[in-house]
């Protein structure tokens, strides 16, 4: 598994340890471009980062890279033919997890996420490049700012009215907690049916909006059901191996 941190500081890792990114930048900007964009043909590709270079030789140092990176880290995240390059569930960056996690609703946690503007800290000597990173810069950006005013909105509404039935000091007591009630026996018995699903058991769909459970758990809640946390059945309990998991969880298909 490679796992690139683009929002912010620049970072990489590999099979769950932290590593340095590839010294040669070029070959850096080769890894963010697939990871962003899942699969690139490799006549924009080597427009974009060899473009004083005609097309027969920045196609050359295209393939050179592209074994440099697959000596590095394996061939499993990577899937190549003759016009395309493709990247497999085996590399993610932070900035897919933000937007699925965003698009899911669960605004706190994607704030967690969003710890600064796009490769803030790392450039490349070729324009369209720089102008690549620009466009992704600002659309993240715009997200961001998104994300701030919805959570205020929300916070704006928060504290509602109390309704109450007539002789009683608490609001709606029956029907609230029989509406818990309910909600909890379901979800329960849902959970006890559904089998622990392995990395192998479930087949990643690039492109779809993947929700990982504690996103489910944020709409739930926010809503006002009742959503007992469990842990992800994918590979790792921890809320940021879970949200970097590419893997469609049971609740998402």
């Amino acid at each position: 598994m490679l796992h690139l941190t683009a929002l912010g500081t620049l970072r990489c890792t590999f099979n769950g340890t932290p590593t340095g990114i590839p010294r040669q930048r070029v070959r850096c900007a080769l890894l963010i471009l697939l990871a962003c964009e899942r699969q690139v043909p490799r006549r924009r590709a080597a427009a974009l980062l060899w473009p004083d270079s005609d097309s027969k030789s920045a196609r050359h140092v295209l393939s050179q890279t592209l074994y440099a990176l697959r000596r590095d880290f394996g061939s499993d995240w990577l899937q190549l033919d003759d016009e395309w390059i493709r990247a497999t569930d085996r590399l993610t960056i932070d900035v897919q997890s933000f937007e699925n996690v965003a698009r899911a609703g669960a605004y706190r946690f994607a704030l967690q996420l969003y710890q600064g503007p796009f490769l803030a800290d790392f450039t490349l000597r070729s324009e369209p490049w720089n102008a690549w990173v620009e466009a992704e810069r600002r659309r993240l950006d715009g997200l961001h700012r998104h994300i701030t005013a919805m959570l205020a909105a929300q916070s704006g509404r928060q504290a509602p009215a109390k309704a109450t039935f007539a002789g009683s000091s608490h609001p709606r007591p029956r029907l609230r907690a029989a509406t818990a009630a309910v909600v909890a026996l379901i979800t329960l018995v849902f959970h006890a049916a559904t089998p622990r699903l392995t990395p192998a058991a479930v087949s990643p769909r690039h492109g779809a909006v993947y929700m990982p459970l504690e996103a489910h758990a944020e709409a739930a809640n926010r809503d006002g059901h009742v959503f007992p946390p469990r842990a992800c059945p994918l590979e790792d309990s921890t809320f940021r191996a879970l949200i970097a998991n590419p893997h469609r969880c049971r609740l998402c298909r």
